[in-house]
């Protein structure tokens, strides 16, 4: 993933966005998390923590925004401030998120 894969958008109406998340299965569930935050949550369906992780982080941007620490820890994430002009909301991009496989190699037991 990379910043053309999301923004988040602050304006009068508030933040909205479009986040950069992850599902996979888990334990019987799904695990759901946000990489470029640092956000998770779970949910026995796909769709319940996918639902569980936007609540998840509309309390983390709650906060935030309460702390007044939104710019500072999006900086911290990784997030790029985006220009912004008179008609132009305040934006940020999520920072690139790279999905590999790596080798491993795991010598038998002795």
């Amino acid at each position: 993933m990379n910043g053309t894969n999301g923004q988040i958008t602050i304006g009068p109406a508030g933040l909205a966005g479009n986040i950069p998340i992850q599902i996979f299965p888990e334990a019987g569930g799904y695990v759901s998390s946000c990489p470029a935050l640092g956000v998770a949550s779970q949910g026995d369906t796909r769709d319940e923590a996918e639902e569980n992780l936007k609540g998840a982080l509309v309390m983390f941007f709650e906060e935030l925004i309460r702390a007044g620490s939104l710019d500072e820890v999006l900086k911290e994430c990784g997030w790029a401030r985006l220009p912004a002009g008179p008609e132009t909301p305040e934006r940020f991009a999520p920072p690139m998120v790279e999905s590999r496989t790596v080798e491993v190699t795991v010598p038998p037991a002795a």
